[in-house]
């Protein structure tokens, strides 16, 4: 049980931490997130944004799985197809990086495309 003095009493009730109970149920979820994510595309940002805050969930991150849940409650499903394809003549490769992407914690994001 978290103490009065742990708690600051000036934040947003988004901004709180997660209850020790709470945040391990988060964690236990946010972990099912990812490991669903290698297969369905359409959460895989959702979950890395979620895993980001794994070590100091807040309430608003809770409420941010909780819409995830949402999202796969309505879509049990999703089906990658892959098309026959020729052979490659070559390859193309497009990287980009933004340095100081993310406004919370300045680090970088950086993607890449191989065609």
């Amino acid at each position: 049980m978290m103490s009065i003095d742990s708690v600051d009493l000036d934040a947003s009730p988004s901004e709180q931490p997660l209850e020790p109970r709470e945040a391990s149920l988060y964690r236990a979820i946010v972990a099912r997130i990812n490991f669903l994510a290698s297969d369905r595309s359409d959460v895989q940002f959702a979950s890395k944004e979620c895993s980001r805050r794994m070590s100091n969930p807040r309430e608003m991150d809770w409420s941010v799985v909780k819409r995830i849940g949402r999202y796969l409650a309505g879509r049990p499903r999703a089906v990658t197809w892959f098309h026959w394809q020729d052979l490659p003549g070559g390859f193309s490769i497009y990287s980009d990086s933004n340095w100081a992407g993310c406004k919370d914690t300045r680090k970088s994001t950086s993607g890449a495309c191989l065609g």
